[in-house]
């Protein structure tokens, strides 16, 4: 019943989605290697390595995301970065590995996931590897 004392029925089609926000995933560890597949325990300069992740989808349903490896400077600026849409079902896990250049002994990598690369906003930890 609205001001004017009409009464008047509406259908609506509501599409649900839960918003799990910065926990929608879990970044539950990264390994750090050198080209020749040795662990690494601290970044040195001008080297390519390979940096491997697992990432958890917290939710019950398939969520869609971006999935990124940064290199960060001393100032924590991206200097150099990887992405990679993941598509992952409800409670599992997917990995992802790339190589990226290290130039400075300064840098730190960092592993996180967002929800596009153009809001970018984040949803999940992060774990960084100085």
């Amino acid at each position: 019943l609205d001001e004017g004392g009409n009464t008047r029925i509406a259908t609506f089609n509501v599409v649900y989605q839960i918003d799990w926000g910065a926990n929608m995933f879990t970044i539950l560890n990264i390994n750090v290697k050198n080209l020749n597949k040795v662990n690494l325990t601290t970044l040195g300069s001008n080297k390519d390595i390979t940096v491997n992740a697992s990432i958890k989808n917290n939710s019950v349903l398939e969520q869609s995301a971006v999935a990124i490896i940064g290199v960060f400077d001393s100032n924590n600026r991206m200097t150099n970065f990887t992405f990679k849409k993941i598509k992952v079902k409800g409670g599992n896990t997917t990995s992802i590995s790339s190589v990226v250049k290290v130039t400075s002994a300064n840098s730190i990598i960092k592993v996180y996931v967002v929800d596009n690369l153009k809001t970018k906003s984040q949803l999940s930890n992060l774990i960084s590897f100085k």
